[in-house]
């Protein structure tokens, strides 16, 4: 089979003759994916190119290939952890003029890929992005049943998914190393955790009049992130677990459980309208 077959295939699946999705055809794309490196880089060129068209019809369909794409073979997944395809995705979610189903597919796709990918290394771009969207206040569409949990394909690893971390006995230094996947220093929950306080205390300075600041779409989106992160954090730090941390991790833990404290008085201020939400401008060593 020819490369052009493949080429008449990504025609077809993005033409703007389609109503819905073709899967059927979507599926034939996929197969083409372990066959060569040449193979991945025309699929990804054909879906960034037509996500820069800002036909609605071809966005949207274009998206659903890519979705198709990272469920269907693990091969293609380093191409578009690319810098350059998620920088594609991220101007798309910038852009205002895009039709609301095309960015609320988008934005449910991101947020299903960051959440998979938090701790991954080899695809880290991917929660890169969803960072970037919740920091920008993006409006991820509400979860349903119809929501399901982006499943990598065979073959990809994601990391320690943060549900199970947080289910871990702190009883001992073992199940504490375990907790943080073995590796002694700065644990990058705390550190996603810590950056998810900076993005959120970024919107609330803006929220108008305060006390509506618990209708904030990313306050609702971060708050209850930031609070399991904070009980796991406590546990350790009310544990005899603690004598076994590091210097660097201690510090961390400490760092961030006074970050959260401040941010939930900063919360309690708005809500009982006592102090202007510009109050919040408070300068302190913060970092990223």
């Amino acid at each position: 089979m020819s490369s052009d077959s493949l080429a008449e295939l990504l025609e077809k699946a993005t033409s703007d003759w389609l109503i819905h999705p073709d899967y059927r055809i979507n599926l034939q794309i996929v197969d083409w994916i372990p066959r060569s490196a040449q193979a991945c880089d025309l699929i990804v060129a054909r879906i960034r190119n037509e996500l820069y068209t800002y036909d609605k019809q071809k966005q949207y369909l274009a998206l659903c290939l890519l979705e198709t794409c990272m469920q269907g073979h693990y091969s293609i997944l380093s191409h578009f952890n690319q810098e350059s395809f998620q920088i594609v995705l991220r101007t798309i979610g910038d852009e205002e003029s895009v039709h609301y189903t095309v960015k609320d597919k988008l934005l449910t796709l991101v947020r299903a890929w960051g959440e998979s990918f938090e701790r991954s290394r080899e695809f880290s771009n991917f929660f890169k992005t969803y960072q970037y969207f919740l920091s920008k206040g993006a409006k991820f569409p509400a979860k349903n049943a119809n929501t399901p949990p982006y499943t990598p394909p065979a073959g990809v690893a994601t990391g320690e998914p943060s549900a199970r971390r947080s289910s871990v006995s702190f009883a001992s230094g073992t199940a504490l190393a375990s907790s943080l996947g073995g590796v002694p220093g700065p644990d990058p929950a705390i550190t996603t955790a810590s950056y998810n306080v900076h993005s959120l205390e970024a919107v609330l300075e803006g929220i108008d009049p305060p006390e509506s600041v618990t209708y904030s779409d990313l306050y609702r989106e971060l708050m209850p992130a930031i609070d399991r992160e904070h009980e796991r954090v406590a546990r350790v730090l009310k544990s005899d677990a603690v004598a076994s941390l590091d210097e660097a991790t201690l510090s961390q833990m400490l760092t961030f459980n006074d970050e959260v404290h401040q941010l939930q008085e900063y919360v309690e201020e708005m809500l009982t309208g006592c102090v202007p939400a510009a109050l919040l401008q408070r300068a302190r060593p913060l970092s990223p």
